[in-house]
């Protein structure tokens, strides 16, 4: 239940690869062969392959979410920028309008 899938060793997922891709264990991996055998087994095959493929998928993802929650910060930092110009612009409005009423009133 607690399994780190985003943490397995790539020599775990090379070695798995060698057994699940073999010829040999085609026909005793099958999952409508073993779920006749057993449904608990079934269920165990279906994960490990879950988590062979999640492996490739995860690989190639991870550079693009590293790379999403740095541009996350950098859009951050920038909106804070933004907020921060958008009140000194507010304040010089402000200022410009009180100027230009008390011209109006002389």
């Amino acid at each position: 239940m607690n399994f780190d899938r985003d943490n397995v060793e790539e020599g775990i997922i090379l070695n798995l690869g060698k057994f699940i891709k073999d010829p040999a264990n085609e026909k005793n991996l099958d999952i409508a062969v073993v779920a006749n055998a057993s449904t608990a087994c079934k269920c165990i095959i279906m994960w490990i392959n879950g988590i062979y493929s999640y492996y490739f998928v995860y690989k190639k993802v991870k550079p693009k979410k590293i790379a999403l929650k740095s541009s996350e910060e950098k859009v951050a930092g920038l909106n804070a920028t933004l907020s921060k110009k958008q009140k000194e612009l507010k304040e010089a409005n402000d200022k410009v309008k009180k100027l230009n009423d008390e011209l109006a009133y002389t």
